[in-house]
């Protein structure tokens, strides 16, 4: 457990503690004399016994917080099938210190890094999640945040997602992550106005500094990880004609530790999160919003493939799934099969689009047919025998 000081305020907290159910639970947190919020979401299905992951969710500057970011990237809708806790913390007065010096919390001197880390483990008393299975994704100077939380807190996340950000320029040169294995996502537009895709000087409305770029924060958590040139590239259907965006996922998948790096390179994309709402699409200064995919799927997708075996806090491991599962034909035009769990009884296979809607719920069947489906990414968790495992599905070809 890591050290921490901390105290806890009940000023705001809507649900008494242990009060399980679907909810978002509001508090506050003493952290080196300053009182910080954060918003904590729990699903309806939540037992503390069952070491629960979490995502957490680092929001924007501005305006921006906790409240914004479960509006624009919705975990708690993924996690009430996926099953996590999600935490949204408030930024000190709306912002992070992300290492470019230049945000408010940066020349007060507050230190964010040690503050979620001191965060985590207060949750933790009065809502166990498996700590061995904690994540975090942040947007602009969340995305910031989360790549000097990538350089100097790595062993409390297993994986990371920074969403229209890269790296700055001054967390860049100082970066040196405690591991050789960081799996790393990126998901940026473009056509950022703000945070530029290629790197460079800020707009002043970001607060200023400057980034090294989308490919060269690829680049840098390639070369960390020893990834080497293998990769797949997939470009996902246009769905909507009217976004003036498209995306496109490279994943470099042969490095350290499984710890892939991946790209969604959204073209036309703005300073916005894909699949976020919006009353005019392109937004003002912002630029368009991509509702091709969703940003939170997407991003669990990528959390959920990081995921290390951790036994329940009161029972024993439980017996895990056999490597050898897969599916077949993958991508498919419709129909697959389940290859490696012929002789397996009280079988469970589920299937979830990318809004997080479970659209298949089979038992005992191996032959699944999708023909009647739209083309895109699902995800098929199959269970038995008390344990559980998620695998991507393709759907491609015409119906």
């Amino acid at each position: 457990m890591r050290q921490f000081i901390y105290a806890l305020s009940m000023a705001i907290l809507w649900l008494p503690l242990f009060s399980y159910g679907q909810t978002f639970v509001r508090d506050t947190f003493m952290y080196a004399g300053l009182e910080r919020s954060y918003i904590l979401y729990v699903p309806a299905n939540y037992q503390p016994k069952q070491n629960w992951p979490l995502v957490m969710g680092l929001h924007g500057g501005g305006n921006g917080n906790g409240e914004t970011l479960i509006t624009g990237l919705p975990f708690q809708d993924v996690a009430d099938t996926e099953d996590f806790l999600v935490l949204f913390p408030n930024g000190y007065t709306n912002q992070w210190a992300d290492g470019r010096g230049v945000t408010g919390p940066d020349t007060s001197g507050v230190d964010d890094v040690q503050f979620l880390n001191d965060l985590l483990d207060s949750i933790d008393v009065n809502y166990p999640f498996d700590q061995n299975n904690v994540f975090v994704a942040g947007a602009s100077n969340g995305g910031m945040m989360t790549q000097r939380l990538a350089c100097e807190s790595t062993g409390t996340f297993n994986a990371y997602a920074t969403i229209i950000a890269s790296m700055p320029d001054s967390v860049n040169v100082g970066c040196s992550p405690s591991s050789n294995a960081v799996p790393m996502l990126l998901m940026n537009g473009t056509d950022d106005a703000l945070v530029p895709y290629s790197g460079g000087p800020l707009n002043p409305l970001t607060d200023g500094g400057s980034v090294i770029g989308t490919n060269s924060t690829i680049q840098f958590w390639r070369n960390n990880n020893g990834c080497n040139f293998q990769k797949v590239v997939y470009n996902f259907p246009n769905i909507d004609l009217t976004d003036g965006s498209t995306v496109r996922s490279t994943t470099y998948y042969n490095c350290t530790g499984s710890s892939e790096v991946v790209l969604y390179r959204v073209q036309g994309g703005g300073h916005t999160i894909p699949g976020m709402p919006t009353v005019v699409n392109p937004r003002p200064l912002a630029g368009y919003v991509n509702y091709d995919i969703e940003a939170a799927v997407e991003i669990w997708d990528f959390f959920k493939d990081h995921l290390v075996s951790s036994s329940p806090r009161t029972q024993a491991p439980a017996t895990e799934i056999e490597p050898s599962i897969q599916l077949v034909p993958n991508p498919t035009q419709g129909k697959f099969f389940i290859q490696g769990l012929e002789s397996v009884q009280d079988l469970n296979i589920q299937v979830i689009d990318m809004n997080g809607r479970m659209v298949l719920n089979v038992n005992n069947q191996s032959k699944l047919d999708m023909t009647r489906f739209p083309t895109g990414m699902y995800s098929v968790k199959i269970t038995f025998d008390g344990q559980s495992q998620v695998f991507s599905l393709v759907k491609d070809g015409l119906n």
